[in-house]
């Protein structure tokens, strides 16, 4: 499936809009949570259960700011290390329905559910159809309901960090395993993404998580990660995704 040409050069514009609009919701005390209705204008958080031992890695100077993906290779040449994936926020809109908030997020499907996984449940023939459609969509079971989407439909996003609009496919479903991930949000493959985005904008990811290998201590992980990147020009904030889903509250 190949994207439609974006109306308008305005992909920079876009970009800085969803920026301020973060660091206006991280400003306030309450945050969206995945999984309830929230201001279409407002980012949501990254769909993180708190899970003993999982670790999040953000940028060190804000929230809002991009990670290099090469601190993804990186973190995961790591002693102590059993997996690595990311998250960045699309903050995408159905252009059907553009008044419904849509919790939305390019990852790395293959690495996505090998770290995160355990959190969801998806049929396998439908996981299979997900990880082989680059312009596939993973649609948590609410959300599929609220908008009325089926497997196979074709919808048309646009919006967000993304220039213009395309053109994706509802090809799996998940339930959530636990109340804080949700199933009211959608990812998406970030490689499909990406190759719609400005050459400034590809490369960077928002959230790093880590899932430690058996026997390894989190606490000194954490510590390892950001000494690695302390003296780069984007060094990093580690933390558990407790720790995280505290701050979000």
């Amino acid at each position: 499936m190949s994207a439609r040409p974006a109306r308008g050069g305005c992909g920079a514009l876009a970009l800085a809009l969803v920026l301020v609009l973060l660091a206006a919701v991280l400003g306030c005390s309450k945050r969206a949570r995945p999984g309830r209705r929230s201001d279409p204008a407002q980012p949501a958080p990254p769909p993180v259960a708190a899970q003993p031992g999982l670790l999040v890695t953000r940028s060190k100077i804000s929230f809002v700011v991009p990670l290099p993906r090469k601190h993804v290779e990186a973190i995961r040449a790591l002693p102590g290390v059993a997996a690595v994936t990311w998250a960045s926020w699309l903050g995408a809109r159905d252009l059907r329905a553009k008044q419904e908030f849509l919790a939305n997020w390019g990852v790395d499907a293959p690495s996505w559910l090998e770290v995160m996984g355990d959190q969801m449940t998806i049929a396998p023939e439908q996981r299979q159809a997900w990880l082989s459609d680059r312009a596939g969509l993973l649609v948590g079971a609410q959300l599929l309901a609220r908008l009325g989407w089926k497997l196979g439909d074709h919808v048309v996003l646009g919006g967000g960090i993304v220039p213009g609009e395309f053109e994706a496919v509802v090809r799996a479903s998940f339930t959530a395993r636990g109340s804080e991930l949700g199933d009211d949000g959608l990812l998406l493959h970030w490689s499909f993404l990406e190759d719609q985005m400005p050459p400034a904008h590809q490369g960077r990811v928002g959230w790093i998580m880590i899932r430690p290998a058996p026997g390894s201590d989190p606490a000194a992980l954490q510590q390892q990660i950001d000494a690695l990147f302390a003296a780069s020009d984007a060094p990093t904030l580690t933390m558990t995704s407790a720790a995280l889903r505290q701050q979000l509250k």
